[in-house]
């Protein structure tokens, strides 16, 4: 059975429409993840796939973070952890604080190579 949520939902507006883009989560039978990204509108629904078979926290949030590179949404490791891990723990509560862990030790690293660097 594949489990279905969604991880986080933001409205827009353009010159000419309203719209609302979501992320959406699913974990296959094989313990995988995909991501999708539905972009809703008066015109219609567009989906894009933005990961297939992600099966480790860091492939997640290269994944989640990607989206800042085609999209004008605007994710960072706080929007991570406080927004789209909370509705994550729904279908894989450890797999959610896999990914904490995992920005938290990125954090930890990236903030000690600068203070190399600053040295």
């Amino acid at each position: 059975m594949v489990l279905s949520v969604k991880l986080l939902e933001r409205e827009g507006r353009s010159t000419v429409l309203d719209y609302t883009i979501t992320l959406l989560c699913a974990k296959q039978k094989a313990g995988t993840f995909s991501l999708t990204l539905v972009e809703s509108s008066d015109l219609g629904d567009l989906r894009h796939a933005v990961g297939k078979r992600i099966r480790s926290p860091k492939g997640f949030i290269n994944a989640v973070l990607s989206l800042r590179d085609w999209t004008e949404l605007d994710i960072d490791y706080d929007v991570i952890v406080d927004e789209i891990c909370r509705p994550l723990r729904n279908i894989d509560a450890d797999f959610a604080e896999a990914v904490i862990d995992h920005v938290e030790a990125d954090r930890t690293g990236t903030a000690a190579r600068q203070k190399a660097l600053r040295a």
